[in-house]
């Protein structure tokens, strides 16, 4: 895994100047799809989307097991593009 993050994603457009540490999530979602060959990689606005909804499901998961009843959550403003 770290000659993929060390060897292969610094050749790409996101990481010209940049080392891992300065590059946006966004810019680092591109660079894994720049050099997918399996087809698996999936956009940032998809992982972001991925992201949101899991956090979003264990936060419900904790409020059912502790509230006993349902409810609805939003964590959209939590994640930052």
């Amino acid at each position: 895994m770290a000659s993929f993050f060390y060897g292969v994603l610094p050749r790409t457009a996101a990481f010209q100047g940049k080392n891992i540490h300065d590059v946006t999530y966004p810019e680092l979602a591109q660079s894994i799809l720049d050099v997918d060959t399996a087809g698996w990689a999936e956009s940032w606005e998809v992982l972001r989307k991925r992201i949101i909804e899991g956090f979003t499901a264990i936060v419900l998961q904790l409020l059912q097991r502790i509230l006993k009843d349902p409810v609805v959550v939003m964590l959209s403003s939590l994640v930052t593009v």
